[in-house]
């Protein structure tokens, strides 16, 4: 989907593990020498990027006003979690999910998918 919609932008994928926060990730992309008008955040396992250090409100404001599209991927279950904590934390999840354009991804291949890209040996 990232090839077919933006095959020309640089990709910034941080660090799940907290070795660097995200705002971080955020402010170099903005102060790049030459930097594109555009990019995408790729935020794999979107959960691992809330709390300290993590998204937050102004960040997410930030990134989009700098050019970046964030792409995330979460697993319902994980969503559902984080939708009924903390209200702060709810914030930042809810304005993430209001801004967002869900595509649902099933949980298995279909069998043209299985045919057409075999899995790696």
């Amino acid at each position: 989907m990232l090839l077919r919609h933006a095959p020309d932008l640089p990709l910034l994928v941080p660090r799940a593990d907290g070795a660097q926060r995200l705002e971080e990730v955020i402010e170099a992309f903005g102060s790049w020498p030459n930097r594109p008008i555009a990019g995408v955040l790729w935020l794999d396992d979107l959960q691992n990027f809330f709390g300290s250090g993590g998204l937050t409100v102004q960040g997410l404001r930030k990134a989009q006003n700098l050019g970046l599209c964030i792409v995330a991927t979460i697993r319902r279950r994980e969503l559902e979690k984080f939708q009924n904590t903390n209200l702060e934390l709810n914030k930042v999840v809810q304005d993430l999910y209001d801004r967002a354009h869900v595509v649902q991804v099933p949980d298995g291949m279909s069998a043209n998918e299985r045919v057409d890209r075999p899995l790696m040996p």
